[in-house]
């Protein structure tokens, strides 16, 4: 053949004249002529007179003993000269020929045959041997049963057959095969086996394509770590709390005591910005007035004192403070969360430890949904002490245009945001916590844009505005949006502060001995949570900026404090130890 061929159809082959010529075109202005021997249809530019290749007979193939196996040696030899299941998809007939060649479904690597081809080239019931040609005309045709519609390609029926093996993979029983006796058309309909469908498989292919970089896989889990006996270590790490540029809070259990605290590491040194050497001084300082009190308020969090040391320096410049674990988390993790008797509770939680900083002279000054804990019996707790200042003799605060102060805009009171001309003061008290407190119940079920905090007072003015009408608008009760609107003044004489704040609406069905008490949880807590598995943290360093010069030891002596020396606790080697440790594999011993 000069060309390649444009239709190879199996199911209209003619068994009878294997070694015949080619016929005549049925029509004089056909373009495709037919080989009745082996049914494949070429261009009408091939000369009929040139001989066709010398043929050696059928080649049988192994595997099957159908009589239409022996035929295909002689195709893979005459189109194009290799394998059916190489070739290429045929190209469809040219559109006078499309009636004449039914289309069908093709399969890789199978070839569907119907009753049609099972009963070419056999002899019929009526003692005529019919060729596949003369069963597709009309004449039989009309007198053999109608045959099953086409199986979708996730359809295996019983008339498939693959070449290389007649089993079916998804059926226990053998695919039939045709046998080479005579057989009537009753009895070849009559092993038909029910269609059998591929189930589990995803035809579409997968949906996402596979990431071209490594992911990470966050996994909340439970870990049931071994303590090591005392005399091989009295620290046991079990994961990171919560980290920043120069601290990091660990959950470690102390052996000594039997207990699980919360350990805060910062790197200190001689030379940190003089803002995060002061935060860590007043820190100490706040931390050490709840150590000094017999019996401090469970709203405040607490130094462990149930070890010898609740604060030490260690030889390779971290300093370490050991105080209680919440075991609940953050209320930041609570917003939209809880409902409107849990948040009244907590705000009077918060109050009532707001108060004790206050009458021991101490303002928190940054006072957040993140810097208040929710304790293992769902009570708030007020943590992070690092923007603590304390009021001087007259009850009040003093801050220059170049006093460090460690706050959150987001929640700042207006007389912190204030900008000040150099030279000029400005003196104001523990207010600023209670407008921080009425921005803190805000962000419970309002997002951040609400949140007025800016140093424009025209601005803030007008945000402040804006926010009464997203109140009124969400349908908050009027004793909640009246308590709000009373703790953001502008004017902090005006504000409402302790102990008028007690006797608002907002607490009139609250029993303030009940707060106090503890009687019942006021947040439904949840697991605590700390990285453990496969988190990478930097070293610690020292917080630095322009100016770097402060020197934290000799802050410490300036403030009439000192701390001991102990290297018990490695942070470099607990936090390498840490994956193995919560592995169960290796036991660190320190």
């Amino acid at each position: 053949m000069t060309g390649p061929p444009i239709a190879r159809s199996f199911l209209n082959m003619d068994t009878t004249g294997i070694y015949e010529k080619p016929a005549a075109l049925t029509a004089p202005d056909a373009h495709v002529r037919k080989y009745r021997d082996v049914g494949v249809q070429t261009d009408g530019d091939e000369d009929p007179s040139e001989p066709k290749p010398p043929r050696k007979g059928p080649q049988i193939l192994k595997g099957t003993g159908h009589y239409l196996a022996k035929k295909l040696g002689w195709i893979r030899k005459h189109v194009s000269g290799a394998s059916i299941e190489a070739q290429p998809p045929p190209s469809p007939p040219p559109p006078h020929l499309r009636s004449a060649v039914p289309e069908r479904p093709l399969r890789p690597r199978s070839i569907s045959l119907d009753s049609t081809c099972r009963d070419a080239g056999r002899e019929m019931p009526d003692g005529k041997l019919y060729t596949a040609q003369d069963l597709n005309s009309s004449h039989h045709a009309s007198s053999l049963p109608a045959q099953p519609a086409a199986s979708p390609p996730h359809a295996l029926g019983a008339s498939e057959l693959n070449l290389s093996d007649a089993t079916s993979p998804l059926s226990d029983s053998p695919s039939p095969r045709v046998s080479s006796g005579t057989t009537s058309r009753s009895s070849a309909s009559s092993i038909t086996a029910p269609r059998v469908e591929k189930i589990g498989v995803n035809w579409r292919g997968p949906i996402h394509a596979p990431p071209s970089e490594p992911r990470h896989w966050t996994v909340i889990q439970r870990n049931n770590i071994l303590i090591p006996p005392l005399e091989e270590g009295k620290w046991t790490t079990g994961g990171v709390l919560g980290s920043g540029g120069f601290a990091r809070v660990y959950e470690v259990f102390n052996a000594a005591i039997q207990e699980a605290c919360a350990l805060k590491v910062v790197r200190v040194g001689r030379k940190m910005s003089g803002s995060a050497c002061t935060g860590i001084i007043n820190e100490l300082k706040v931390l050490s007035v709840l150590a000094s009190d017999e019996s401090p308020p469970p709203f405040l969090l607490q130094p462990c004192l149930s070890d010898s040391l609740w604060a030490w320096q260690s030889s390779s410049g971290n300093l370490h403070i050991l105080t209680e674990v919440c075991e609940g988390g953050s209320l930041a993790e609570y917003r939209f969360r809880i409902g409107y008797d849990s948040l009244v509770a907590a705000t009077a939680e918060i109050i009532s430890g707001l108060y004790w900083l206050h009458k021991h002279g101490i303002v928190h000054h940054d006072l957040k949904p993140q810097n208040v804990l929710v304790s293992g019996n769902g009570h708030c707790v007020i943590a992070d002490y690092g923007g603590a200042r304390f009021l001087n003799d007259k009850g009040k605060l003093i801050r220059g245009n170049n006093t460090p102060v460690v706050m959150t805009t987001s929640f700042a009171a207006p007389e912190v945001l204030m900008s000040l001309e150099d030279g000029e003061c400005l003196e104001y008290d523990e207010a600023a916590d209670y407008w921080s407190l009425g921005l803190t119940v805000v962000s419970m079920f309002l997002p951040d844009e609400y949140l007025p905090g800016t140093s424009d007072r025209a601005l803030m003015a007008f945000r402040l505005g804006k926010l009464g009408q997203e109140l009124r608008g969400n349908g908050v009760p009027a004793e909640l949006q009246a308590f709000i609107m009373d703790l953001l003044c502008m004017d902090p004489e005006e504000r409402c502060r302790y102990p008028a704040i007690t006797k608002q609406r907002l607490f009139q069905h609250l029993d303030w001995a009940d707060v106090e008490n503890l009687t019942r949880p006021v947040i439904p807590i949840r697991d605590l949570v700390c990285d453990a598995h496969g988190w990478e943290y930097p070293p610690l360093v020292a917080h630095k900026a322009q100016d770097s010069t402060a020197d934290f030891f000799e802050e410490l002596r300036a403030h009439n404090l000192a701390l001991e020396v102990d290297d018990s606790y490695d942070v470099v080697s607990h936090h390498a130890h840490m994956n193995r440790c919560l592995a169960g594999r290796v036991i660190p011993r320190f």
